[in-house]
């Protein structure tokens, strides 16, 4: 599991900005159904063989520029908390983003900014940049 970082500190990682920046009501289960994210990737990619449909799948595909491949965002969903991830290289699980949502459909904002973190990650990866967890 992997979250970019504004520093090299893990401590830096964006997806407590993403949580910090939800509404009160809305951290708390955040910080829950990213625990459980987390609790559920240790058993290993594919996701889709330990969560139903409705709980993870294929959210958005786009062509990146920086693979120059159809990448795919896939969304976990627990409650109205959505987290859209990326199967990265060697089984790192990059967590792109975090929302709060109450309807299924996901605003083209937050698709982009998914986007955004995959081409940021794959260039990283490219120039060996990724740091493992550790």
């Amino acid at each position: 599991m992997s979250s970019r970082c504004a520093t090299k500190d893990r401590d830096s990682a964006l997806v407590w900005e993403q949580i910090q920046a939800l509404k009160g009501n809305d951290q708390e289960p955040a910080f829950k159904s990213l625990a459980y994210f987390v609790q559920i990737a240790q058993n290993g990619p594919p996701l889709t063989q330990h969560l139903d449909k409705k709980q993870v799948h294929e959210a958005h595909e786009f062509v990146s520029p920086a693979s120059g491949k159809t990448e795919k965002v896939w969304r976990y969903r627990r409650g109205d908390i959505r987290i859209l991830f990326y199967y990265g290289h060697d089984g790192i699980l990059l967590l792109a983003d975090l929302v709060a949502k109450r309807s299924d459909k996901l605003e083209k904002a937050v698709l982009n900014r998914a986007e955004q973190a995959v081409n940021e990650y794959l260039s990283a990866a490219k120039s060996n940049q990724v740091l493992s967890a550790g």
